[in-house]
């Protein structure tokens, strides 16, 4: 089993291997915190410069997840799923590393 930590998945780009397209790097993940299992990935949408401004993001299930590997995440997303995959922005509700 492979662990990675946050920071070496946000390090990673997302690919949506029925497109080809790269959809970006991951900005954050859900966890659950009652059974301790990520949910999902959060990629900034498509727009300005360094993901400063956006105003949706890409809530992508662990389960469309295909595959993890050095450099990219690969995720299975049709039409459809990407288009319900999209979110408006959330503002942080807290931080794990502060007040």
């Amino acid at each position: 089993m492979k662990f990675f930590s946050y920071s070496e998945l946000a390090d990673k780009d997302v690919i949506n291997v029925c497109t080809g397209e790269r959809l970006g790097r991951i900005c954050d993940i859900e966890i659950n915190i009652k059974d301790c299992t990520v949910v999902s990935i959060i990629v900034p949408g498509q727009g300005s410069l360094w993901g400063f401004g956006k105003s949706t993001e890409l809530i992508i299930p662990w389960a469309r997840i295909e595959c993890i590997g050095e450099d990219t995440v690969l995720v299975r997303l049709s039409a459809e799923e990407l288009t319900s995959c999209c979110a408006p922005k959330r503002k942080p509700k807290h931080s794990v590393f502060g007040k």
